[in-house]
């Protein structure tokens, strides 16, 4: 049995990726390598980019929740969590 010597290490690395649509493979053994290298790849080949632009943005620096919902059953769905819309004085530097 292989201890972990960082017990919290994987929740840190969880609240790390967690918001940015990420999420942890953890390998602690060449077969979890290997099936951590396959999801990777799985994901590469199986991948779409979105974007979208409000109709009313207001560029006011505050939190906006996303949510993608497919339209087709069966499909998963990984993005980040949101993002700040960005002041009008930020996007200017």
């Amino acid at each position: 049995m292989i201890v972990d010597p960082y017990p919290k290490g994987e929740a840190v690395l969880d609240l790390l990726t967690g918001p940015t649509g990420g999420h942890i493979l953890p390998a602690r053994d060449e077969g979890q390598l290997t099936k951590a290298f396959r999801q990777i790849e799985k994901a590469l080949r199986n991948q779409y980019a979105l974007a979208y632009e409000p109709a009313n943005f207001n560029p006011d620096g505050k939190y906006r929740p996303v949510e993608v919902i497919p339209a087709k059953r069966g499909l998963k769905v990984q993005c980040r969590k949101g993002y700040f819309a960005r002041a009008l004085e930020m996007l200017k530097h």
